[in-house]
Order: C-alpha cells, then structure tokens, then sequence
C-alpha cells in the first residue's frame, strides 16, 4: 500500500491498521509513502480493509483491496469532517465520559466496528472525526442506554448531533 496526499505525494508517517481481518497491531509508511501489510488469513469476503491516518494531521482514509492483487494499492488521504454534539440524561443532564464512536460497516454480515472513539467532557459535549460521507454514531456509558444516530459529514465541515441516553436520573 502506498499511502498519498490530495497532490497525489507519497505521505512518511502515517498510521495504517487493518479491520477485516482484525489485527491488534499498527504499521507505519516509510519515507516513501509505503508499507507492506502482512495478512495471516484472508476474510471471506477476499477483501482487506484497512484505515490510514496521519498522527498530526486531520485527515484519513478507509481503504479496501482484493487480497489477490498484484499491484501496488494507492490510497489518498482526505480531510476529514467533524461530529459534535452533547450526550444527555432523558432529564437533559450532561453525561461525563460517555463514549462516542462513528462505526464502520463493510458488508450486512459484519459486525459493526466503532472505529473513531473519543469520549464526552464534564459538560457531556464531544468532537469527533470521521471521513466525508454518512455514518451511524453511537453513544454509550455503562448505566445507559446506548443511543445511535445516522449523520453525514464533508471533508472539513462541522456536523451537530445530540445524544439522549435514557435512564433514570
């Protein structure tokens, strides 16, 4: 995989995992934009999914390739778009450390993955970064009721959603 930016630049640095097949492990591109992606089994789908993302930069890319390709995949990383809000109590309380998470789907016979987490402040809000396009957000605290939203996002635009996690306050 040869990572590049929008001016189609090789990119030294950036962050590639792999989600299907899982791996708990993150390879870095080289100075030249590359890295190579050691896969033990390939999922049925015969297609690798991966994410790529800079450490300093808010940008990234989802990408899929066949695992029986012959040549070198490009992937371009894009700006990514924001998601915030404030998750709440049914009685409009802040909830404190509630996790937030833009999931990530390949096919209906996945498991939905959480890819992008953070969690909320002391005054319940969030800021999120996710790729341009649409997503299901879910909110989630142990003691509540996890909550989902769909939203849509654009390279480098902000996005508001509100989060109510019913329960009893």
């Amino acid at each position: 995989v040869v990572v590049v930016d929008s001016e189609q630049k090789p990119v030294a640095g950036v962050i590639v995992r792999l989600i299907r097949p899982m791996q708990y492990r993150w390879y870095v591109t080289d100075a030249a934009g590359s890295v190579s992606l050691n896969v033990a089994s390939v999922p049925a789908s015969g297609s690798i999914v991966g994410m790529a993302e800079p450490a300093r930069k808010r940008e990234g890319a989802l990408f899929s390739i066949a695992a029986n390709a012959t040549s070198e995949a490009k992937v371009q990383l894009l700006a990514l778009g924001t998601v915030t809000g404030t998750v709440v109590t049914a009685k409009d309380k802040p909830i404190e450390g509630a996790m937030v998470g833009g999931l990530f789907q390949s096919d209906a016979d996945d498991e939905p993955l959480p890819l992008w987490r953070t969690t909320t402040g002391a005054d319940g809000r969030f800021l999120l970064g996710l790729p341009a396009g649409t997503h299901d957000v879910t909110f989630a605290r142990p003691g509540y009721a996890p909550v989902f939203r769909v939203v849509t996002t654009a390279a480098g635009e902000g996005t508001r959603v509100f989060g109510a996690c019913p329960h009893a306050d």
